[in-house]
């Protein structure tokens, strides 16, 4: 009689959709509120910023979907299985999101109330990012035991929007700001090549597992015996690196090349650049470092058991 107990499911599929929608939010979401709020005749530098505030919480929420069988919000239970995975990861999401996008509108209500008072635009700009980094930066702390490498990183992306922010507050400066957090980003991945995890090696179990716990752990030993695995791992983590620190010059030679008096065409160009970059980048590990690393994690599952050799 056949096992009535329900396999997990996974979809690669899926992962690459939730990375898509991700990158659509991150590119698309600044433009549309700048946009969107275009009948308020608010400055352009005010419109940027109200979508920069929305962007903050799409990043504190993380991704739209995940299915690493390691993380908290997502694990498989036998009385979840595959279905209440999903619905735990895209709920959790959507919890975060919420939180987040409430500290957007407070921020915009103290940035639209600083200025409805007679204040510049910079300083309204200054007062409504300073909350926001503040209480996000108390929610990264509160929300870990300790400090690890991705809340620093956090940490440090909000102390740079409020210096950045005193800076200064031109549409070209606030179209610019995203190079500094992502050679941030950059530099904090390039920072665990040789770490005892590459970044790439945590962003693609999920895929390599295929939601088999055995799978799993073969990856892990692949991780800590495999020289070949850890060189591809190494590999793609260095690329996604130098990706990010590319796609952070392209960015500010974009914006600083085109009039200022466009800024919608120019805040969409900026990030063009970013999009074709990571698709190369993920052609050239799609073709040079998965099948590596596949390979080898395939080399440490366990040989398949036969009816007969279970049966000695």
């Amino acid at each position: 009689m056949p096992d009535a107990t329900p396999t997990p499911k996974f979809s690669k599929a899926r992962v690459v959709a939730g990375a898509a929608i991700d990158a659509l939010i991150d590119i698309l979401l600044p433009t549309a509120i700048y946009t969107l709020l275009a009948p308020t005749h608010l400055p352009g530098v005010i419109r940027f910023t109200i979508g920069g505030y929305f962007v903050a919480a799409k990043a504190g929420a993380g991704h739209v979907s995940s299915d690493d069988p390691g993380d908290d919000a997502t694990s498989v239970t036998p009385a979840r299985g595959a279905e209440g995975e999903t619905r735990g990861s895209n709920a959790a999401f959507v919890r975060m999101f919420a939180f987040g996008a409430a500290i957007a509108a407070g921020a915009t209500a103290v940035t639209l109330g600083v200025r409805a008072a007679g204040y510049s635009d910079a300083a309204a700009i200054a007062a409504g990012t300073v909350l926001l980094a503040l209480v996000q930066g108390v929610r990264v702390l509160r929300g870990h035991r300790k400090v690890d490498g991705f809340a620093l990183l956090v940490l440090l992306e909000l102390a740079a929007t409020i210096i950045l922010t005193s800076i200064s507050n031109t549409p070209r400066f606030i179209l610019i700001r995203p190079s500094f957090y992502t050679a941030i980003g950059g530099f904090y991945v390039l920072s665990t090549i040789w770490a005892e995890r590459p970044l790439m090696m945590q962003v693609t179990k999920p895929m390599a597992a295929e939601g088999d716990p055995v799978r799993a752990a073969a990856f892990e030993r692949a991780g800590r015996e495999s020289v070949r695995f850890r060189r591809a791992e190494q590999g793609m983590t260095a690329g996604l690196g130098i990706v990010l620190l590319g796609e952070a010059i392209l960015r500010v030679v974009t914006v600083w090349s085109h009039p200022e008096s466009n800024m919608l065409v120019t805040s969409l160009w900026s990030q063009a650049w970013g999009v074709g970059l990571f698709v190369v980048y993920f052609i050239v590990i799609k073709l040079a470092c998965i099948p590596v690393a596949s390979r080898e994690v395939d080399r440490f599952m366990p040989a398949p058991q036969y009816p007969a050799q279970q049966a000695s």
